[in-house]
């Protein structure tokens, strides 16, 4: 949908439709590419895998537009995704089909914690990735 990038920066904001997953991704990699000096494999893959997370939980249990927000600094990368739903994302436990329950545990393993700040107008679930 729509982009604001700056060297060490990204706000996207997106529909909220599943399509939004496989285009959060795309900018967040296109985002990743930039930056200099590049992010080593492994940090890429752990971002892609929280922008996949944090989005997918939005467009599932918040339907209505979302915003993914990267942040860019020496040690580390924050990753955010705003939507317009105010109940916090909870712990559940895992489906026996495979289908569900593990997100917010993946999320806690990759960055050591999940961040929710409640809004007016919805929530923002964030985590951190570390860079070294």
């Amino acid at each position: 949908m729509t982009s604001e990038d700056g060297p060490r920066g990204l706000v996207h904001a997106m529909d909220g439709s599943a399509s939004s997953i496989g285009e959060a991704r795309h900018v967040t990699r296109a985002f990743l590419s930039r930056v200099e000096p590049p992010p080593a494999a492994t940090v890429t893959m752990d971002v892609l895998l929280a922008v996949s997370e944090l989005v997918t939980n939005a467009v599932t249990h918040a339907p209505g537009p979302c915003t993914l927000e990267l942040e860019l600094h020496d040690d580390w990368v924050l990753v955010a995704v705003s939507d317009g739903h105010r109940i916090p994302p909870t712990l559940s436990a895992p489906r026996r089909s495979g289908q569900g329950g593990l997100g917010l545990r993946m999320l806690t393993a990759l960055s050591g914690g999940v961040n929710t700040r409640l809004r007016e107008d919805g929530k923002t679930v964030s985590v951190i990735v570390k860079r070294r």
